[in-house]
């Protein structure tokens, strides 16, 4: 029971955090265009990123397609660590380099909790 609880605020917290990210990216409020230019990634890059993000956070929360789940794991967990990295070579602070490495621990969490139906027949872990 305790498992399947850290599972599911895994996953919300997963979820919601790439539901997050992407709409942001996609929408790209406020004064983001300064922090894309300093990235010095084209702003339609961000877009793109958006809509996948958003299209992980979908495949992850729902049931019975786990093949598109493993994809987006392995998605959600290359994009955060790229973000991460990103964020260092830029010279942000610790809290926008930190932030993406402990959605990262929601992403593993969320992985290797989820219940047996929610896994790829065959699948390793």
């Amino acid at each position: 029971m305790k498992k399947e609880i850290v599972y599911w605020a895994c996953t919300l917290l997963l979820c919601l955090a790439c539901g997050a990210m992407g709409v942001s990216n996609y929408a790209q409020p406020g004064d983001m265009n300064v922090e894309i230019a300093k990235s010095g990634y084209p702003s339609h890059f961000f877009k793109f990123l958006g809509v996948w993000q958003v299209l992980a956070a979908i495949a992850i929360s729902v049931p019975k397609v786990p093949r598109v789940k493993e994809w987006a794991y392995a998605g959600v967990v290359i994009n955060l660590i790229a973000g991460g990295h990103h964020h260092y070579m830029a010279g942000d602070g610790l809290s926008k380099i930190a932030l993406p490495f402990v959605v990262l621990l929601c992403a593993l969490g969320s992985y290797l909790l989820r219940p047996m139906s929610r896994r790829l027949t065959g699948s390793m872990i």
